[in-house]
């Protein structure tokens, strides 16, 4: 009998670790599926980190001038770090990025959806928790 419950625990004990590795695999920026859309974050972040030049062309027809307000607001990029990107439907994903700018304590976290359009990866929407800092009308 207590054999029997032992060989239960283990196998409740794997099943589990399974399912948590399948889990984190969803969401992680380094697993094979999430690797084209990666891609594209990465030379997104490296051209933005320089500023607006040649930023449209990772976005959806080709507009980058909501980003500009957000661009001006970080100032000097110094890093970012892909944290998460995962399935919306075949065809969008979102991803969430840490980004660290000169001059402040805590990195910001921009959210962006993705879309697959003729086979390449573009953003077509993107949020920032920079605008905390902007200022406000009175």
């Amino acid at each position: 009998m207590r054999k029997n419950m032992i060989i239960v625990s283990v196998c409740v004990v794997i099943i589990l670790s399974i399912s948590v590795f399948m889990y984190d695999m969803k969401d992680n920026p380094n697993s094979m599926k999430n690797r084209l859309s990666k891609e594209t974050l990465s030379h997104f972040y490296d051209v933005y980190a320089k500023g607006m030049d040649g930023v449209s062309e990772f976005m959806k027809n080709n507009n980058a001038g909501s980003l500009a307000n957000y661009r001006f607001y970080y100032g000097e990029i110094l890093g970012y770090q892909i944290e998460k990107i995962k399935d919306l439907d075949p065809l969008h994903k979102e991803a969430k990025v840490k980004v660290q700018v000169k001059d402040k304590q805590k990195a910001y976290t921009d959210f962006i959806t993705l879309e697959l359009i003729n086979n390449k990866w573009l953003i077509s929407s993107y949020s920032s928790s920079s605008k905390e800092g902007w200022p406000t009308l009175p």
